[in-house]
């Protein structure tokens, strides 16, 4: 059953694209999904096609599963809505897990909803998850749970039982509160997926700000701020109304940014904030300069504008909100979304 005392969370982000949704009782959106053989032959152990499963076998599966855990739909943004393409109970003996749609196996998925799994039961002070089984014809799956940290503890001719302890995760669950003047000793040390909570200074800047910032370095003149050790946030922030320090100030999508971050961070640049992936040649340059890239919650921008204290215009003025601001920070929320080891919780 759910977590005795404990509200589930209606929805779980893990990417802007990509979700868990509470179960709503809506049985039968996950129909298509354990009509597929591969599907339902990884869930059950069947082979048999005849019995494939209907929509009364679907419905007492997801009654059992709500009843027994948390009942997640795996949910992706397509064409303008949310769209279940599998589904996840987060429980602490053999969470099962289910991609519906082959064009969202292989791609990481099944990494990032597990890794919620392991975050969500961390959270809830279980020391291991058990009894996981894993079926030998699905090697993927092994491959997945041996990264994730699992062990075989037992084996039969057709499965393995892994088992995953929880007690790092569980000493790690607190969210760890950052200065950004700490960012050239700290930011080589964090992880993906840990949560940040960011204080101190940090510099707006756009792709607009960064092609100009990027001629003044051409031109062997010196950029707007200190790069060495820096935290950059790709932001444009509204006018701030009556009262407050700044107004609605959400992140910029960060690939529009990667043509010059990988120069920028060979400089000192040590802490990107922004959302969405980033591109192969940003990752080997945080890479090689210990540098760590934290996401921002999309659009949450008055959100974040509580967590600013001051803003002043420090260069290009007339690019208007995409001008250079010195920020300072308190207690923004992040994610790390990836390190600099290349590890990542995007897909």
């Amino acid at each position: 059953m759910p977590f005795p005392g404990i509200q589930q969370p209606e929805v779980i982000q893990l990417t802007e694209e990509l979700r868990l949704k509470q179960y709503d009782g809506h049985f039968e959106k996950a129909l298509p999904g354990y009509q597929d053989p591969v599907v339902y032959q990884n869930s059950e152990g069947i082979f048999d096609e005849s019995k494939i499963p209907g929509l009364d076998y679907v419905k007492a599966m997801c009654e059992y599963l709500d009843k027994h855990g948390e009942l997640y739909f795996v949910e992706a943004w397509e064409d303008g809505a949310w769209t279940p393409v599998g589904d996840v109970t987060v429980k602490p003996e053999n969470p099962p897990i289910a991609i519906w749609y082959g064009k969202y196996r292989g791609r990481g998925l099944g990494k990032l909803v597990m890794q919620a799994v392991i975050r969500r039961l961390g959270e809830q002070g279980y020391p291991k998850i058990t009894g996981t089984t894993v079926y030998k014809w699905n090697p993927a799956s092994l491959a997945l749970h041996r990264r994730l940290g699992f062990s075989i503890i037992r084996e039969t001719d057709t499965e393995y039982y892994l088992e995953r302890d929880l007690k790092e995760e569980a000493e790690n669950m607190e969210e760890i509160r950052l200065n950004t003047s700490q960012l050239p000793e700290m930011a080589a040390k964090l992880r993906a997926g840990q949560r940040v909570l960011l204080s101190g200074r940090a510099y707006t800047s756009r792709d607009a700000a960064h092609k100009r910032i990027v001629e003044l370095l051409d031109r062997g003149e010196e950029p707007p701020f200190p790069l060495a050790g820096a935290a950059v946030y790709y932001a444009g922030p509204t006018p701030a109304p009556d009262g407050m320090a700044i107004g609605s100030c959400g992140p910029t999508t960060s690939v529009r940014m990667d043509p010059y971050t990988p120069r920028l961070l060979d400089l000192g640049l040590r802490c990107m904030i922004g959302k969405g992936r980033r591109s192969a040649p940003v990752v080997e340059a945080m890479k090689r300069n210990g540098a760590v890239y934290l996401c921002a919650i999309g659009g949450a921008g008055a959100l974040a504008a509580q967590c600013i204290t001051e803003c002043r215009v420090i260069a290009f003025e007339d690019l208007g909100c995409e001008s250079v601001k010195a920020l300072t920070l308190k207690d923004f929320p992040l994610i790390v979304g990836i390190d600099s080891l290349g590890g990542s919780i995007l897909v």
